[in-house]
């Protein structure tokens, strides 16, 4: 290394030689330079490709339509119910068979009278809402996930008496299963089995959306 050392002080001392190690010099400092940008470059990029979690999006959600299937047996009879509506901001608006109702300040109302409506159906549909679900997960005692090769996830949760499983894909939740026999049995002996699907599509997909009742409302406190 010595030698190495004094060998370039020797040629330090031609001029020829001196202005090419002048030029190697340079070329390895603006290396370094060049090194040190991409480096960088490279973390910065890795921060910038870090995603929500799949329940952040979730909770993010401003736009979407959904369905709810809501399936029970009552007394031995086998019935259904479905539920499809559309989330815009803040508006929310679903129908059940002809019957449009719509959600406001944790109220559901009925579309034509604004009249607030109680006991609309045998699980209280507010607990449906996103906030609502996202509270269930995050209270969940029990966790079971299950990836698949294409990419979809599907994760169980289990509570005291529900069990909920969300379907989710590219970070974002587009089905939810909630079993809430144990839960509704409690409390109404005649129901032996209670579950709610629900389907989320064109999730913050949703540009415009005509909102009627806005005008002449009657507000409830």
């Amino acid at each position: 290394m010595k030698e190495k050392i004094n060998k370039i002080k020797e040629l330090w001392k031609i001029p020829r030689y001196k202005a090419l190690l002048k030029l190697v010099f340079f070329g390895i400092f603006f290396l370094f330079i060049y090194l040190f940008i991409l480096i960088v470059s490279l973390v910065n990029g890795k921060t910038e490709i870090i995603t929500k979690t799949t329940l952040e999006n979730y909770n993010e959600m401003t736009s979407y339509e959904y369905t709810y299937n809501i399936n029970y047996i009552l007394n031995n009879e086998t019935l259904q119910k479905k539920i499809t509506g559309t989330k815009y901001n803040n508006e929310n608006i679903f129908k059940i068979l002809s019957n449009k109702y719509y959600i406001e300040n944790n109220f559901i109302y009925d579309y034509n009278t604004k009249e607030v409506i109680n006991n609309l159906n045998e699980y209280d549909l507010l607990n449906l809402e996103t906030n609502k679900i996202s509270e269930l997960i995050n209270s969940s005692t029990d966790k079971n996930v299950t990836k698949y090769n294409d990419g979809k996830i599907k994760t169980e949760y289990k509570n005291e008496n529900i069990i909920l499983i969300t379907y989710e894909e590219n970070n974002y939740i587009y089905k939810i299963d909630l079993d809430l026999t144990t839960l509704l049995n409690d409390t109404n002996k005649k129901i032996t089995y209670y579950n709610i699907e629900i389907n989320y599509d064109n999730i913050n997909n949703i540009t415009s959306y005509n909102w009627f009742i806005r005008q002449n409302m009657i507000k409830y406190k």
